[in-house]
């Protein structure tokens, strides 16, 4: 496996990372079961699913998404700051440092879908002060594969 090249520190104002099409403007977020399988496989989590719990939110306006965030996103407080804007939008779900060689930060958020559509864009751009963004990945999940019931939390596995 090729090493990663190494992120350019980007001062100033940040350019927004690539984000996965469909899901940066108020489009429609339906992918195929086939698409939808192949983008869940370039994300692996390791996250237990949950049994699914009864909300008052229609299950048509909620979304479940899968994020990586490439680039120097590792003690820089980027989960602390991940935590508080979710919990700021009303956003359940978890994020954590990944343990491989590219020390990525993964997370899994459940919310409204213009809610998740806004956290998107500010975890592409925004984030942490000192983080330095590469790139993002996005992929859909199933909603009934995860169910969330309390806040946005860090995982400090």
């Amino acid at each position: 496996m090729k090493p990663a090249a190494k992120a350019p520190s980007i001062t100033g104002s940040r350019k927004p990372c690539p984000i996965t099409p469909g899901l940066s403007k108020k489009s429609s977020l339906v992918k195929s079961n086939a698409s939808l399988k192949a983008s869940l496989s370039s994300v692996q989590t390791g996250y237990k699913k949950k049994a699914p719990i009864m909300s008052s939110a229609s299950t048509t306006d909620i979304v479940t998404l899968k994020f990586q965030v490439f680039g120097k996103v590792q003690g820089v407080y980027f989960r602390k700051y991940t935590a508080a804007k979710a919990n700021e939008l009303g956003l359940s779900g978890t994020v954590r440092n990944n343990k491989d060689a590219l020390r990525t930060v993964q997370g899994i958020i459940q919310g409204p879908r213009s809610k998740i559509e806004e956290f998107q864009q500010w975890v592409s751009t925004v984030a942490s002060p000192k983080s330095s963004i590469s790139r993002c990945e996005f992929a859909l999940v199933p909603n009934d594969e995860y169910s969330f019931t309390g806040p946005f939390s860090v995982d400090r596995q």
